[in-house]
């Protein structure tokens, strides 16, 4: 792959990947370097792209991995000197939403953020990938390396724990 074909690839798929990496971090600084960490390992593989063979589940793979590993490190870093996690949330809302409403509404982004963050990473990587990263169930199983038949089942049973969740808390 080119250079010019590699930017044009990014370019396409950057606003799902950002978005994507924004779910994985649940804070905006945290997805920016993730979103760089994922460009650039992408830009040092680009030659193993192939168009042809779904780019944009490659790009959410790189980006799975770069979150696996930045975990890693911070778990050993909290392991040696103990912090405070950074806290962030859902900064964006949907325009046209009365103040009440909206306030009902990040409520809600919030809680669900927890719910998933919360979530074993099996469950929580399918339920992003589809409703935050807009990827088909063939294109997560790709992804995740894990037969399309076990993304069915994982989407099903988080979404039967949010559910239950947001219902016993009265938001259903």
């Amino acid at each position: 792959m080119l250079l010019g074909e590699f930017e044009a690839l990014l370019r396409a798929h950057e606003r799902v990947l950002f978005s994507f990496c924004r779910h994985l971090a649940q804070n905006r600084e945290l997805a920016e370097e993730l979103y760089q960490e994922t460009a650039l390992a992408a830009f040092e593989t680009m030659k193993r792209i192939d168009p042809a063979q779904n780019p944009k589940a490659f790009l959410l793979q790189i980006a799975i991995n770069k979150w696996k590993n930045l975990r890693r490190k911070a778990a050993r870093r909290g392991r040696l000197a103990p912090g405070v996690p950074a806290e962030g949330r859902f900064e964006e809302l949907p325009g046209g939403i009365e103040p009440e409403g909206a306030a009902l509404e990040r409520a809600l982004q919030g809680r669900v953020g927890e719910l998933l963050a919360a979530m074993k990473e099996g469950l929580r990587l399918p339920l992003i990938l589809f409703y935050f990263g807009e990827n088909d169930l063939g294109a997560i199983a790709r992804a995740l390396k894990i037969p399309k038949g076990t993304v069915k089942s994982r989407l099903h049973r988080g979404r039967e724990l949010l559910r239950e969740a947001l219902t016993k808390e009265g938001w259903l």
